[in-house]
């Protein structure tokens, strides 16, 4: 029984972290295929990433959507101005513009 929660819980993961990979990808190629602004593919992947919170109700322990989160905050934070290293900041300069 707890097997199956388990199961069930880390598949939804699984399929979170898909839809997240898979919404980075598309975006990053949208302003190409369609020719619309980078802005423009941002706004599109910050939509996309907003319906996750729709799947929520689906896991049944807290820890789960925390889990799906929880390694785009260093990513986040690498990518950003903020970062102690600096190349590395650079070569995610992509994920950090505005």
């Amino acid at each position: 029984m707890i097997f199956d929660e388990v199961f069930m819980n880390v598949l939804l993961m699984l399929l979170c972290y898909f839809y997240i990979l898979l919404v980075i990808f598309v975006s990053g190629r949208i302003d190409k295929i369609l020719g619309i602004s980078r802005k423009t593919s941002r706004k599109f992947l910050h939509v996309m990433i907003g319906n996750l919170p729709f799947i929520i109700p689906f896991f049944t322990s807290n820890i789960y959507p925390f889990l799906v989160a929880a390694p785009f905050i260093p990513v986040t934070f690498f990518a950003s101005a903020y970062s102690p290293f600096k190349n590395l900041s650079r070569k995610m300069n992509g994920l950090a513009e505005t």
